[in-house]
């Protein structure tokens, strides 16, 4: 390429370009609403619903051993009551497991949502979203060329 028609480029570059003004802080706040607290807020209710139903059900569990237990020292041969207690702590080690699975799943969960966030705030994919975004704005709604009529 010449050197006069780099110039010529250079001086055309900036004879068209279309400019837009936005205001990031208003779009990084909707971003991190939207993208992060809000299923921050579903994760944290996911949590207190699972956490209060193992309180519950480890309370529960509780009186039942402590009156399987109350039971056994009356009757030390009984065997019902050794099979309750081995079933009643397995029961409460399930629910430790299920709490921790959960627990790992939305630690999981959060870490995509924050790894998303951090992607949609980063300048070039708000440039980029507004570029397309500006594109599709632009583009007729109806093609009047068409044989539809």
């Amino acid at each position: 390429m010449s050197s006069d028609a780099i110039n010529d480029l250079m001086v055309q570059q900036g004879d068209e370009i279309e400019t837009i003004t936005v205001n990031i802080q208003q779009l990084q706040n909707k971003v991190i609403q939207s993208d992060y607290l809000a299923p921050l807020q579903d994760v944290l209710e996911k949590l207190e619903d699972a956490y209060s139903h193992n309180s519950e059900a480890l309370y529960n569990a509780a009186n039942h051993l402590t009156q399987l237990i109350d039971e056994l020292l009356k009757d030390p041969e009984n065997i019902d009551n050794k099979t309750l207690i081995q079933e009643e702590q397995e029961d409460i080690a399930q629910l430790g497991d299920a709490l921790n699975k959960l627990a790992e799943s939305l630690s999981i969960d959060l870490n995509v949502n924050l790894q998303q966030t951090q992607n949609k705030l980063d300048i070039r994919t708000i440039i980029d979203s507004l570029i397309l975004a500006l594109r599709l704005f632009k583009r007729p709604l109806l093609n009047r060329g068409s044989a539809h009529g």
